[in-house]
């Protein structure tokens, strides 16, 4: 079951998983089910259980900051790109604050196309994965 959240400075996504896992388990299935890049973690809840969840993605922490004292029902919040300031902030929740990154997002271009060549025969969509040569990856 999904819900939209709405608050002061945007809108979030919660659900609920079918059964309780860890994070680590969590994020791993993220991870491969997703197809994403990377997920990052905290690792001091790491085996915190997870069921409960909510998500906002792309840089959506900020939405989250502002519902801080609202999020205990969650067990993991799920957003991208998250600042060190807003990993300290959430040290002392006792959720696991996962950062899923923006890969995450590709995921609903799909989702988009097929809603939208259903709805209109006439249009066809072509997904194009843009080329970033801005990252440098160390070995």
């Amino acid at each position: 079951n999904i819900q939209k959240n709405n608050c002061k400075y945007g809108c979030y996504f919660s659900g609920t998983l079918p059964n309780e896992i860890t994070t680590k388990s969590f994020t791993k299935l993220l991870f491969k089910k997703l197809n994403l890049s990377h997920v990052i973690a905290m690792k001091n809840r790491i085996n915190n259980k997870v069921k409960n969840i909510a998500l906002c993605c792309g840089s959506g922490f900020s939405v989250f900051r502002t519902e801080i004292n609202n999020l205990d029902q969650f067990d993991a919040i799920l957003t991208g790109d998250i600042k060190w300031h807003d990993w300290r902030l959430v040290d002392q929740c006792k959720w696991a604050l996962i950062d899923i990154g923006h890969d995450v997002e590709k995921n609903f271009c799909f989702l988009i196309k097929e809603k939208i060549e259903q709805n209109f025969k006439n249009i066809s969509i072509k997904i194009v994965e843009p080329y970033l040569d801005f990252y440098f990856k160390t070995k």
